[in-house]
């Protein structure tokens, strides 16, 4: 009796304080920080760091949305998908498909999680005339392509992608890079993350001591009655 008391309060103890999961979160999603100077450009070299993110590879440019570029490529804006900022992960002309940005964030095992951002395409002149590509790479593995074929003329068109995965560990790496050659714009902007469903959950405590409570009442009217019946023999 006082055995299977003892283990319901032990129970309590260990159960009743399960740490709670974490809520993932993007640094600088939508690439506000630096803040730009209205029509200014900033470019950022392989190893540096924006607000949160890692560079990769050739470098990338941060452009104002006032930002625009005169004849022959004759862009009158690129107008950022949310904020004031948006990210060209081509840097400077094309600096190849290992270009880039990198960020690693707090998630929870095996809970899966909704990676959603926005891809843009510029529109004029000879450099600005074919789809923009590029690949979603989690945790180091293969390039998953999103890509943006919607034009606007002397502007940037934006189109909004998403993508699911599970989480194996504490910790997750998404990295964003550019995955197109016969362009000079693979627009990145508004990145968000958010929890689609959670990992198979801890049974409530008060569930588990109620359990082992009600069975040790039970146990203890079980015995009540065997002893009456055997005295009344």
């Amino acid at each position: 009796m006082r055995i299977i008391d003892s283990f319901a309060i032990a129970s309590l103890l260990t159960v009743g304080f399960t740490a709670p999961s974490l809520a993932a979160t993007i640094a600088n999603g939508s690439f506000e920080t630096p803040a730009l100077s209205p029509g200014g450009a900033q470019g950022f070299a392989a190893g540096s760091s924006i607000g949160g993110w890692n560079v990769l590879g050739g470098g990338v440019v941060l452009l104002e949305t006032t930002y625009s570029e005169s004849a022959p490529n004759s862009i009158n804006a690129f107008t950022a998908a949310e904020g004031f900022n948006s990210l060209d992960l081509t840097g400077s002309g094309n600096t190849g498909t290992d270009s880039g940005v990198e960020q690693a964030i707090a998630t929870n095992a095996g809970e899966v999680y909704r990676l959603a951002f926005s891809v843009g395409a510029a529109n004029g002149g000879p450099v600005y005339q074919t789809p923009s590509s590029l690949g979603l790479s989690i945790d180091s593995g293969s390039r998953i392509a999103f890509t943006n074929s919607t034009f606007s003329a002397g502007t940037v068109n934006w189109q909004s992608y998403f993508y699911d995965f599970t989480a194996t560990s504490g910790s997750t790496s998404i990295a964003f890079l550019n995955s197109t050659l016969d362009n000079n714009f693979v627009g990145l902007d508004n990145v968000q993350i958010s929890t689609i469903s959670s990992a198979a959950s801890v049974p409530e405590p008060f569930t588990i001591i109620g359990s082992i409570v009600g069975g040790s009442a039970a146990f203890r009217m079980r015995k009540k009655l065997k002893s009456n019946s055997t005295d009344k023999n």
